[in-house]
């Protein structure tokens, strides 16, 4: 997939127009996704696009721009969120990988810095792994004092959001797509958004989406299965190995 920089600014600002006509920015605050770092991402030989079913942490009203991420961290890797800070070390693994053209091995993982452990350096590191990929919420909307997800909710945000979305994923034009969580899956499928190839029920195998376009649908990144450190490289072994 070819992206072009000048074509996602361009839409990045119909999509945020598209947010504010279906979200009171002063009712309803929502986080305005996509990529996290435009000229970061444009450079990457290899574009990655993660899609989940909503965001948890940030309560501010209004419009929350997700390019903020390096200065604000809007979604709280500096502040532990399991979800983001495991998948953040997961594409930290993945991206070293692809960029050398060779897997990182068990035993280099072994002797890397403790990537879980919140020092500054280790908040950079995987921040600078954020900055090369598309974070996509379904659900743009969040409820920080509620920590459950409402199938039901992502649904109808999926419904409502659905012309921003489609958009947001053909400018972001990504070499790969991550969907996370069978509630974020299914809200994809059913949108059609990602062409008439995608498949139920076949988490952890590689689809086709649009074009070239590789699909993976994965479980959640806050489950028990990615916690700790073999189980992150384990996950990313799973991962690299079905896209090498």
């Amino acid at each position: 997939m070819n992206f072009d920089l000048e074509n996602y600014r361009k839409a990045k600002n119909r999509i945020t127009d598209l947010l504010k006509a279906t979200h009171d920015p002063y009712t309803e605050g929502f986080i305005d996704d996509g990529i996290i770092c435009p000229e970061v991402y444009a450079k990457q030989s290899y574009r990655i696009l993660c899609i989940l079913a909503e965001s948890y942490g940030y309560d501010k009203s209004g419009v929350t721009d997700i390019q903020d991420q390096g200065k604000d961290d809007v979604l709280g890797l500096g502040k532990g969120v399991p979800t983001v800070q495991r998948f953040a070390i997961v594409l930290y693994l993945l991206q070293r990988s692809l960029e050398r053209g060779s897997k990182v091995s068990h035993e280099e993982w072994n002797a890397f810095p403790r990537l879980l452990n919140l020092s500054p350096e280790n908040v950079q590191t995987l921040q600078d792994a954020l900055a090369k990929i598309a974070w996509v919420n379904v659900k743009k909307a969040s409820r920080p004092d509620v920590t459950k997800l409402n199938s039901a909710e992502v649904r109808d945000h999926a419904l409502r959001n659905k012309e921003a979305l489609r958009e947001q994923i053909d400018a972001i034009a990504p070499d790969l797509i991550f969907i996370c969580g069978e509630d974020a899956f299914r809200s994809i499928h059913a949108l059609g958004v990602l062409g008439p190839n995608l498949q139920l029920a076949r988490k952890w195998q590689i689809q086709a989406g649009l074009g070239s376009q590789k699909v993976l649908e994965i479980t959640h990144p806050s489950y028990l299965e990615w916690a700790g450190y073999e189980n992150l490289y384990a996950t990313f072994e799973r991962i690299y190995d079905q896209i090498v």
